[in-house]
């Protein structure tokens, strides 16, 4: 188009664009596309160009205000003038930089060769080679030496054939590093993604959501080494220690429990065992409680310091060869020699021998019961023996010229409380030989006399004590009996005076 007014005069080699746009209505503030510099800039309205500061200011290098507002539809046109100066140019040689964009169209070359490039911004070509090492094209990135990139971000597969030293990585795919990989912060991977280790990935580190796993799926063995290993809970309590040349300890809730050595195990606790338990020896300073069999190979000595309580009761012998057997209700059934000092209870099954003689002509006594004192048909078998053992009691009280009479034949022991002035006899016949008790416990003032079948040493019976509430002991033996009367009866007796 035609225009009025004189074109801008600029010193130096000049280079100018034009801008052309539509003015909206009543428009009086305008932004020059790119910017300019102040002074270096002309304005036309519909072909009409401006006078700076009469009808226009550009003064901040991007906008243009109107002095007087413009009309819809007007055409506004800026001519930005640009300084050019050979220095600027790109040279053959040297290093040449350039600000902004490079952009090279319609060459009838395929490639352009650069010995060195630094951009800060985007370079678009189809391929770019450097030296031997690197080429980067539609297909990828290829590196024969070392690569270093602040930020990769892939799609596929990302391999280094030597060492790789990633600060940060996108990928769709695969990392595949046959040499080293260096990773500067953090190696993120999600769940249900595995890390492989070895030839065929035969070690996997993984975790599932709720779980994590270190899982190896090969032949050989998973093994872990070190002086000290530990394993902690999340609270960092220790559940496993184990120190090279020392032990390996358990804990329970941060407690050791278990605890090996140089010479065996040590346990803290209780020990609980639902089989067999095996040992050469051991030491116990607690209880022990066995709900199943205890049975003892080669051990021949039982030592208990304490109460041992066997619930279902003992047997002696072998497993197969019972000889005794002690059963819950205190019954002991023996099926050899017994030898003991006394018995007390009821005993069945028993031969008896005289000087090594069997005298119960085969025929075994059945039953030893322990209430009277009488042995019937030994020289030709019997079947049942009464031994006197079994002793009961008789309690007289004698009050003021009352006797108390106590009953030989039907008892051994004898209790006389006494009150006033008392005479003791006896009634019944005795066994010669029989030993007899009488307690004499005063009830009061109290003063005892006895019968004259109580024959004494010296030939004076001894005076009792007379005090409320004195306790004096007569022993005495069974000379001779013929039912308490005349003088056919003698208890020879002694006394054991006041043990109050």
């Amino acid at each position: 188009m035609g225009y009025l007014g004189n074109e801008n005069t600029v010193t130096g080699t000049q280079n100018s664009k034009r801008i052309v746009l539509d003015a909206t209505p009543n428009q009086t503030i305008s932004t020059v596309t790119g910017g300019y510099t102040i002074g270096q800039l002309d304005v036309y309205l519909n072909g009409v160009k401006l006078a700076g500061t009469q009808d226009f200011n550009a003064l901040d290098g991007s906008t243009v205000t109107f002095l007087s507002a413009v009309n819809s539809g007007d055409e506004i046109e800026y001519v930005v003038f640009e300084n050019f100066d050979v220095a600027d140019a790109v040279g053959t040689s040297g290093n040449q930089t350039i600000v902004g964009n490079l952009t090279v169209t319609d060459l009838a070359a395929t490639q352009i060769n650069v010995s060195s490039a630094s951009t800060l911004g985007v370079s678009t070509a189809t391929s770019i080679v450097v030296g031997s090492a690197v080429t980067a094209n539609a297909t990828g990135v290829i590196a024969t030496g070392i690569g270093t990139f602040g930020n990769v971000v892939s799609s596929g597969d990302l391999t280094a054939s030597t060492n790789a030293t990633v600060t940060k990585q996108t990928t769709s795919e695969h990392l595949n590093v046959s040499g080293v990989a260096t990773v500067g912060t953090a190696l993120t991977f999600a769940d249900n993604v595995k890390a492989y280790w070895g030839t065929g990935g035969d070690l996997q580190i993984y975790h599932q959501g709720s779980h994590s796993f270190i899982e190896d799926a090969g032949t050989g063995s998973l093994k872990v080494r070190g002086s000290v290993v530990e394993l902690s809970d999340t609270g960092g309590d220790q559940m496993l220690l184990a120190t090279e040349n020392v032990g390996v300890n358990l804990y329970y809730n941060g407690t050791k429990k278990i605890e090996t050595t140089n010479t065996g195990v040590t346990v803290t606790g209780n020990v609980g065992a639902s089989g067999n338990v095996t040992a050469v020896d051991g030491t116990f300073s607690g209880s022990i409680s066995v709900g199943g069999t205890l049975t003892y190979e080669d051990v021949t000595e039982v030592d208990s310091a304490g109460l041992s309580t066997f619930r279902k009761g003992i047997n002696i012998g072998s497993p197969t060869a019972v000889g005794a057997t002690f059963n819950p209700a205190g019954d002991l059934s023996v099926s050899g020699i017994i030898t003991a000092g006394s018995f007390s209870g009821v005993v069945s099954g028993i031969a008896l021998k005289a000087d090594g003689t069997d005298v119960s002509a085969g025929a075994a006594a059945t039953m030893i019961n322990f209430a009277g004192a009488s042995i019937s048909n030994v020289n030709s078998g019997f079947t049942t023996i009464t031994i006197a053992a079994g002793i009961q009691t008789n309690a007289q009280t004698s009050t003021t010229a009352s006797p108390a009479s106590i009953d030989v034949a039907s008892y051994q022991d004898h209790k006389v409380t006494c009150t006033g002035i008392t005479t003791i006899t006896c009634t019944g016949t005795a066994s010669e030989g029989e030993s007899h008790t009488v307690r004499v416990v005063n009830s009061g003032i109290a003063t005892v006399g006895f019968a004259t079948y109580f024959l004494w040493p010296g030939g004076a019976a001894p005076s009792l004590p007379t005090a409320d509430g004195t306790i004096s002991l007569i022993s005495l033996t069974v000379q001779r009996s013929s039912g308490g009367t005349g003088i056919a009866t003698q208890l020879l007796s002694g006394a054991s005076l006041n043990y109050s």
